[in-house]
Protein backbone atom coordinates (compact mmCIF):
# COMPACT_ATOMS: atom_id res chain seq x y z
CA UNK A 1 0.00 0.00 0.00
CA UNK A 2 2.97 2.32 0.91
CA UNK A 3 4.36 1.56 -2.65
CA UNK A 4 1.42 2.43 -4.34
CA UNK A 5 0.80 5.99 -2.58
CA UNK A 6 4.32 6.81 -3.77
CA UNK A 7 4.16 5.74 -7.22
CA UNK A 8 0.43 7.70 -7.62
CA UNK A 9 2.10 11.11 -5.04
CA UNK A 10 5.49 10.76 -7.89
CA UNK A 11 2.75 10.77 -10.76
CA UNK A 12 1.21 13.52 -9.61
CA UNK A 13 3.77 15.23 -9.09
CA UNK A 14 5.46 15.03 -12.23
CA UNK A 15 1.96 15.68 -14.32
CA UNK A 16 1.88 18.93 -12.22
CA UNK A 17 5.15 19.57 -12.94
CA UNK A 18 4.56 19.48 -16.63
CA UNK A 19 1.77 21.81 -16.12
CA UNK A 20 3.52 24.17 -14.98
CA UNK A 21 6.28 23.88 -17.72
CA UNK A 22 3.77 24.44 -20.26
CA UNK A 23 2.68 27.81 -18.47
CA UNK A 24 5.80 28.31 -18.47
CA UNK A 25 6.61 27.64 -21.91
CA UNK A 26 3.79 29.28 -23.33
CA UNK A 27 4.68 32.38 -21.19
CA UNK A 28 8.62 32.30 -22.30
CA UNK A 29 7.66 32.20 -26.03
CA UNK A 30 5.12 35.04 -25.75
CA UNK A 31 8.10 37.18 -23.88
CA UNK A 32 10.35 36.29 -26.80
CA UNK A 33 8.03 37.41 -29.18
CA UNK A 34 7.50 41.07 -27.74
CA UNK A 35 9.18 44.20 -29.81
CA UNK A 36 11.31 45.99 -29.78
CA UNK A 37 13.84 44.45 -28.39
CA UNK A 38 16.36 46.13 -25.84
CA UNK A 39 19.38 47.29 -28.04
CA UNK A 40 16.24 49.01 -30.11
CA UNK A 41 14.86 50.96 -27.04
CA UNK A 42 18.72 51.68 -26.06
CA UNK A 43 19.62 53.12 -29.21
CA UNK A 44 16.21 55.52 -29.24
CA UNK A 45 16.81 56.83 -26.26
CA UNK A 46 20.70 57.58 -26.76
CA UNK A 47 19.47 59.65 -29.92
CA UNK A 48 17.48 61.63 -26.78
CA UNK A 49 20.52 62.39 -25.40
CA UNK A 50 23.50 65.41 -26.65
CA UNK A 51 26.79 63.59 -26.42
CA UNK A 52 25.41 59.62 -26.35
CA UNK A 53 27.68 57.85 -24.29
CA UNK A 54 26.91 54.83 -23.23
CA UNK A 55 27.70 52.13 -20.25
CA UNK A 56 26.83 48.33 -20.25
CA UNK A 57 27.11 46.30 -17.01
CA UNK A 58 26.50 42.85 -17.83
CA UNK A 59 27.76 41.70 -21.72
CA UNK A 60 28.79 37.90 -21.02
CA UNK A 61 28.15 37.83 -25.41
CA UNK A 62 28.36 41.32 -26.72
CA UNK A 63 26.85 40.28 -29.86
CA UNK A 64 23.58 39.85 -27.96
CA UNK A 65 23.25 43.44 -27.32
CA UNK A 66 26.43 45.59 -26.99
CA UNK A 67 27.97 45.02 -30.66
CA UNK A 68 24.09 46.38 -31.96
CA UNK A 69 24.62 50.01 -30.04
CA UNK A 70 25.07 52.82 -31.82
CA UNK A 71 26.93 55.11 -29.38
CA UNK A 72 29.47 57.73 -29.95
CA UNK A 73 31.45 56.32 -26.30
CA UNK A 74 30.69 52.98 -25.29
CA UNK A 75 32.32 50.79 -22.43
CA UNK A 76 31.07 47.31 -21.69
CA UNK A 77 31.81 46.25 -18.03
CA UNK A 78 31.93 41.89 -17.10
CA UNK A 79 33.86 39.83 -14.71
CA UNK A 80 33.98 37.08 -17.11
CA UNK A 81 32.24 34.63 -14.62
CA UNK A 82 30.36 32.73 -16.60
CA UNK A 83 32.22 32.92 -19.73
CA UNK A 84 35.64 31.35 -21.43
CA UNK A 85 36.77 34.10 -22.96
CA UNK A 86 35.61 37.46 -21.14
CA UNK A 87 35.44 40.20 -24.49
CA UNK A 88 34.23 42.82 -21.93
CA UNK A 89 36.39 46.11 -22.16
CA UNK A 90 36.37 46.28 -18.41
CA UNK A 91 37.05 42.87 -16.49
CA UNK A 92 35.89 43.94 -13.11
CA UNK A 93 32.53 43.60 -11.33
CA UNK A 94 29.84 46.05 -11.12
CA UNK A 95 30.53 47.28 -7.70
CA UNK A 96 34.02 47.43 -8.58
CA UNK A 97 33.84 48.96 -11.53
CA UNK A 98 31.88 51.86 -10.04
CA UNK A 99 34.25 52.23 -6.85
CA UNK A 100 36.90 52.55 -9.73
CA UNK A 101 35.16 55.36 -11.66
CA UNK A 102 33.93 57.17 -8.69
CA UNK A 103 37.56 57.52 -6.87
CA UNK A 104 39.63 58.13 -10.39
CA UNK A 105 41.27 54.84 -10.65
CA UNK A 106 39.90 53.84 -13.75
CA UNK A 107 41.34 55.47 -17.06
CA UNK A 108 38.34 56.44 -19.11
CA UNK A 109 37.91 59.73 -21.08
CA UNK A 110 34.14 59.96 -19.39
CA UNK A 111 33.26 59.50 -15.93
CA UNK A 112 29.64 60.65 -16.60
CA UNK A 113 27.04 59.03 -19.01
CA UNK A 114 24.21 59.25 -21.05
CA UNK A 115 22.43 55.71 -21.10
CA UNK A 116 23.50 52.91 -18.51
CA UNK A 117 22.19 49.35 -19.11
CA UNK A 118 22.38 47.30 -16.10
CA UNK A 119 22.13 43.75 -17.05
CA UNK A 120 24.42 41.74 -14.43
CA UNK A 121 23.53 39.65 -11.66
CA UNK A 122 19.89 39.25 -11.38
CA UNK A 123 19.74 38.90 -7.54
CA UNK A 124 17.93 42.11 -5.94
CA UNK A 125 20.69 43.43 -3.41
CA UNK A 126 23.23 43.49 -6.67
CA UNK A 127 20.89 45.37 -8.85
CA UNK A 128 19.87 47.87 -6.20
CA UNK A 129 23.48 48.72 -5.82
CA UNK A 130 24.26 49.03 -10.01
CA UNK A 131 20.95 51.45 -9.61
CA UNK A 132 21.87 53.55 -7.07
CA UNK A 133 25.64 53.43 -8.66
CA UNK A 134 24.50 54.07 -11.85
CA UNK A 135 22.43 57.65 -11.08
CA UNK A 136 25.67 58.89 -9.54
CA UNK A 137 27.30 58.63 -12.99
CA UNK A 138 24.31 59.55 -14.97
CA UNK A 139 24.28 62.87 -17.10
CA UNK A 140 21.12 64.86 -17.20
CA UNK A 141 18.74 63.96 -19.42
CA UNK A 142 20.09 60.53 -19.05
CA UNK A 143 18.36 56.90 -18.78
CA UNK A 144 18.81 53.82 -16.83
CA UNK A 145 17.60 50.53 -18.66
CA UNK A 146 17.37 47.51 -16.81
CA UNK A 147 16.87 44.28 -18.01
CA UNK A 148 14.37 41.02 -16.78
CA UNK A 149 12.19 43.61 -14.62
CA UNK A 150 8.97 41.89 -15.25
CA UNK A 151 9.36 38.14 -15.15
CA UNK A 152 6.06 36.46 -16.35
CA UNK A 153 5.77 33.40 -13.62
CA UNK A 154 7.30 33.22 -10.48
CA UNK A 155 9.62 30.32 -11.92
CA UNK A 156 11.29 32.89 -14.39
CA UNK A 157 11.73 34.97 -10.67
CA UNK A 158 13.54 32.73 -8.64
CA UNK A 159 16.15 33.62 -6.61
CA UNK A 160 18.88 31.00 -7.75
CA UNK A 161 19.75 30.64 -11.60
CA UNK A 162 20.71 26.96 -10.71
CA UNK A 163 17.59 25.69 -9.04
CA UNK A 164 15.79 23.48 -11.74
CA UNK A 165 12.17 24.28 -11.94
CA UNK A 166 9.46 24.61 -14.60
CA UNK A 167 10.86 27.53 -16.39
CA UNK A 168 13.88 25.43 -17.17
CA UNK A 169 17.32 27.78 -17.88
CA UNK A 170 15.38 31.13 -18.37
CA UNK A 171 16.02 33.25 -15.52
CA UNK A 172 15.11 37.15 -14.77
CA UNK A 173 15.70 36.24 -11.07
CA UNK A 174 14.37 38.87 -8.80
CA UNK A 175 15.68 42.41 -10.25
CA UNK A 176 11.93 43.37 -10.07
CA UNK A 177 12.43 43.25 -6.13
CA UNK A 178 15.21 46.33 -6.77
CA UNK A 179 13.30 48.24 -9.34
CA UNK A 180 10.26 48.31 -7.28
CA UNK A 181 12.47 49.50 -4.08
CA UNK A 182 13.78 52.15 -6.22
CA UNK A 183 10.41 53.68 -7.29
CA UNK A 184 9.69 53.43 -3.49
CA UNK A 185 12.58 55.37 -2.69
CA UNK A 186 12.80 58.15 -5.46
CA UNK A 187 11.34 60.82 -6.53
CA UNK A 188 12.97 59.90 -10.09
CA UNK A 189 10.11 59.25 -12.94
CA UNK A 190 10.58 55.50 -13.79
CA UNK A 191 8.70 52.53 -15.32
CA UNK A 192 9.18 49.42 -17.23
CA UNK A 193 8.44 48.65 -21.09
CA UNK A 194 6.55 45.82 -21.81
CA UNK A 195 8.93 44.41 -24.02
CA UNK A 196 12.25 41.85 -23.88
CA UNK A 197 11.73 40.63 -20.08
CA UNK A 198 10.56 43.85 -18.87
CA UNK A 199 12.44 47.08 -19.88
CA UNK A 200 12.84 49.45 -16.24
CA UNK A 201 13.97 53.02 -17.39
CA UNK A 202 15.08 55.35 -14.58
CA UNK A 203 15.66 59.06 -16.48
CA UNK A 204 17.72 61.59 -14.90
CA UNK A 205 15.84 64.53 -15.95
CA UNK A 206 12.45 64.15 -15.00
CA UNK A 207 11.41 64.06 -10.89
CA UNK A 208 8.23 64.91 -9.01
CA UNK A 209 6.71 63.80 -6.02
CA UNK A 210 3.86 61.71 -8.03
CA UNK A 211 6.28 59.30 -9.64
CA UNK A 212 7.28 57.81 -6.04
CA UNK A 213 5.39 54.52 -5.22
CA UNK A 214 3.49 53.75 -2.10
CA UNK A 215 6.10 51.80 0.03
CA UNK A 216 2.96 50.11 1.64
CA UNK A 217 2.05 48.21 -1.94
CA UNK A 218 4.34 45.43 -1.43
CA UNK A 219 6.18 45.96 2.03
CA UNK A 220 7.87 42.26 2.16
CA UNK A 221 8.03 41.92 -1.87
CA UNK A 222 5.96 38.80 -2.42
CA UNK A 223 5.93 37.55 -6.07
CA UNK A 224 1.78 36.94 -5.54
CA UNK A 225 1.19 40.66 -4.30
CA UNK A 226 3.59 41.51 -7.64
CA UNK A 227 1.86 39.73 -9.60
CA UNK A 228 -1.63 41.30 -8.80
CA UNK A 229 -0.48 44.70 -8.89
CA UNK A 230 2.21 44.31 -11.48
CA UNK A 231 1.23 47.17 -13.71
CA UNK A 232 0.63 49.64 -10.67
CA UNK A 233 4.57 48.49 -9.04
CA UNK A 234 6.14 48.80 -12.38
CA UNK A 235 4.55 51.52 -13.80
CA UNK A 236 4.11 49.02 -17.08
CA UNK A 237 4.02 51.03 -19.89
CA UNK A 238 4.57 50.21 -23.63
CA UNK A 239 7.08 51.89 -26.29
CA UNK A 240 4.57 53.81 -28.04
CA UNK A 241 3.65 55.88 -24.81
CA UNK A 242 7.12 56.71 -24.13
CA UNK A 243 7.68 58.13 -27.41
CA UNK A 244 5.18 59.94 -27.43
CA UNK A 245 5.93 61.57 -23.84
CA UNK A 246 9.75 62.69 -24.76
CA UNK A 247 8.67 64.65 -28.08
Amino acid sequence: MQTKLKRLIKKFANRRFHELSEVCREATEKEVRKTPKRYDVINWFLQQTSQRRYIEIGVRNPEDCFNRIDASYKVSVDPGFEVDVNLADVKLTSDEFFDALKSGKLELPHSRFDVIFIDGLHHAEQAYRDIKNSVEILDTPGYIVMHDCNPPTRFHAREDYAEFGPAGGNWDGTTWKAFQRFRTESDLNSYVIDTDWGLGVIESHASAEEFRLDSNINPFYEFAVFESNRKQILNLVDFKSVKESNQ
